[in-house]
C-alpha cells in the first residue's frame, strides 16, 4: 500500500520547524530517521497532512555528557552514537544493542539457495 498524500518540508531551522508546527499543529509529524514512522505511512496506519524532516538540524545533531547524564539529539544517527569514543564508559546498555543488531540482519536476509547434487 502506498501512504496517503502530505507535503514535505525539510527543515532548515528550528525556528522553521516550530513556525510549521504552529500553523499545522497535530496535522504535522517530524520525521528523523524514518524507521518507524515509514511503516506506518504506508499501511496508512498515520496519515499526517504535513511531514516536517528535521535530519539537516545541526542543533540536533550532537552528543552531550554532563553531570553523569547523555543527552542524544533527534539528529543523532545510529551509526555516529556507536562511534562516540565514550560510548563504553557512559552508555553500556547501548553496546549490547549493538551485539543485537548483527543477529536481526542475520534474521531478515533472504534464504540461500541449495545446491542441488
Amino acid at each position: 500500500m502506498k501512504p496517503a498524500p502530505f507535503d514535505y518540508v525539510r527543515a532548515e531551522t528550528v525556528e522553521e520547524v516550530l513556525a510549521v508546527l504552529a500553523l499545522e499543529g497535530s496535522d504535522a509529524q517530524i520525521i528523523a530517521g524514518g524507521q518507524s514512522l515509514m511503516p506506518m505511512l504506508n499501511t496508512r496506519l498515520a496519515k499526517p497532512k504535513v511531514l516536517i524532516d528535521i535530519m539537516r538540524l545541526k542543533q540536533l545533531d550532537r552528543i552531550d555528557a554532563a553531570s553523569g547524564a547523555v543527552t542524544v539529539g533527534a539528529g543523532v544517527t545510529q551509526r555516529t552514537l556507536l562511534g562516540w569514543p565514550p560510548l563504553a564508559e557512559k552508555l553500556r546498555l547501548v553496546l549490547c544493542d549493538r551485539r543485537l543488531r548483527g543477529r536481526r540482519q542475520q534474521a531478515g536476509r533472504p534464504p540461500r539457495r541449495r545446491r542441488r547434487a
